[in-house]
């Protein structure tokens, strides 16, 4: 997102234009729902990013957005306390992952396939609160703060295609 940022809270989502030589800050309103998390990745391979957001505060639902904030998919209320939320590379495919702290407390993979985004799940009952992909020497990890579960986990990503 070079020249701007996104910005969530309870009156939607916003974009927030940088100042160049043209012009000043600049705040546009793209979603009026309550948002507390988001973050984007192009996972259709179209070279514009799709968004996946946590909508109310926390949940209970997600949302993901074409690179125009159309809707493309929206979850029933199954996604209590939705905290863990990324998105970017793994291997050569664009991912998001998402978990939540509450109820199954899950830790899932979101990809696309036959045009529609596909959940895969990583690990259940460690309840989420931050995830993140990091690459060392040529191997990537998911690191994730399993609060519920009380650890830290590190998953060493094995097959990334």
């Amino acid at each position: 997102m070079d020249g701007y940022s996104l910005i969530t809270g309870a009156q939607g989502i916003y974009r927030l234009d940088y100042p160049d030589s043209n012009g000043d800050w600049k705040l546009t309103r793209l979603v009026d729902r309550e948002t507390s998390d988001i973050a984007s990745a192009d996972l259709n391979d179209n070279g514009k990013p799709e968004y996946l957001a946590i909508e109310g505060f926390h949940g209970p639902y997600i949302r993901i957005y074409d690179c125009n904030f159309n809707t493309i998919f929206k979850s029933g209320s199954d996604s209590p306390f939705g905290h863990a939320i990324w998105g970017g590379r793994i291997g050569s495919k664009q991912y998001f992952i998402f978990g939540f702290r509450s109820e199954r407390q899950n830790l899932e993979l979101i990809g696309f396939e036959d045009g529609k985004p596909k959940f895969n799940l990583i690990e259940s009952n460690v309840g989420p609160s931050n995830v993140l992909v990091y690459g060392k020497e040529g191997v990537q990890y998911l690191l994730s703060a399993n609060r519920e579960a009380n650890q830290v986990a590190i998953y060493k990503i094995l097959n990334t295609d």
